[in-house]
């Protein structure tokens, strides 16, 4: 039995990835263009509100060069102007969310055709011809701050707690976690993207930067020879789920961060004090992931 249901039982883990989950050039090009007009947009029509936009990220998969065929997800960062701080602009965050719903929803051009979606206290949820763009209003941490050490100071000393602060700052540095993501191997994203397509086809609750995340450090600790190896490596971690402890030395010290932290985490390795397998977050039941992988275990 096939590990994907759209794999033929002759395909190898490459041949499926290339056949069924690596999106087409077609694809990419027709997904490029909606998003390239959507960020033009975004960078054009703020000129005369107090907030200027300094530039717009792509974050989430896109960004990383982790999409998969019929994902239509699109994450964008849209870095204001003009903030001293974090509590700054918290303070404002809901006036630019507000902002950001009159401009998109009352562009002439398209005003048939975009619909909010999902919305909550960090972002909003369009979606425009059949395509669902998350944007994300975001500090910039640079021009706030004198680095990233300073970042984190202010985290752990942020009134509202340090859970708090990951979540205002997430935003401000998904591009950090994006870029790491990005940087890896293209046989280590081959396998991510399979593992995007296991979490969609086996509805398994794990978030998808997790998985990416997962990949990363396995292909760190273990000697792998192929896709098939490392895809089976990564399995074995979440089938053990309950006991995972990941984290990253790239833009901190992760032992400062971690220490006294009960398992199972996966850290981001820009935010310190992000978990991205937080159960209470996110309703991840890892006992639910443990159970799926354990069952793809047995067909490979």
């Amino acid at each position: 039995m096939a590990v994907f249901s759209e794999m033929k039982d002759w395909e190898s883990l490459d041949d499926f990835h290339d056949r069924c989950v690596l999106p087409t050039r077609e694809e990419n090009a027709r997904r490029g263009r909606e998003i390239d007009r959507f960020v033009r947009f975004l960078q054009n029509h703020f000129n005369e509100r107090p907030h200027t936009v300094a530039r717009v990220v792509k974050n989430g998969s896109l960004g990383k060069d982790t999409v998969i065929s019929g994902s239509g997800d699109i994450d964008l960062g849209v870095v204001f102007n003009g903030f001293l701080d974090i509590e700054h602009f918290s303070e404002q965050r809901e006036t630019l969310l507000y902002d950001l719903d009159h401009v998109v929803q009352s562009y002439r051009p398209w005003r048939r055709d975009v619909r909010l979606v999902d919305s909550n206290r960090y972002l909003r949820s369009y979606t425009l011809h059949g395509q669902t763009i998350d944007v994300l209003p975001v500090l910039d941490y640079q021009k706030a701050y004198d680095d990233l050490q300073h970042v984190y100071w202010s985290m752990e000393s942020h009134t509202e707690g340090r859970e708090q602060a990951a979540q205002e700052f997430s935003g401000s540095l998904q591009p950090l976690q994006t870029k790491f993501v990005r940087e890896q191997d293209e046989d280590v994203k081959r396998v991510m993207r399979l593992l995007k397509c296991w979490k969609e086809e086996k509805e398994v609750p794990i978030r998808s930067c997790t998985l990416e995340l997962l990949a990363i450090h396995v292909d760190q600790r273990v000697c792998w020879d192929d896709t098939e190896d490392l895809f089976y490596n990564v399995m074995k971690r979440l089938a053990n789920c309950r006991f995972q402890r990941v984290a990253f030395d790239h833009y901190y010290q992760s032992r400062q961060y971690v220490r006294g932290r009960r398992a199972p985490f996966v850290m981001d390795p820009a935010n310190p004090y992000m978990d991205t397998l937080d159960g209470k977050r996110d309703k991840v039941n890892p006992n639910n992931i443990s159970r799926k992988a354990k069952r793809t275990l047995s067909l490979l």
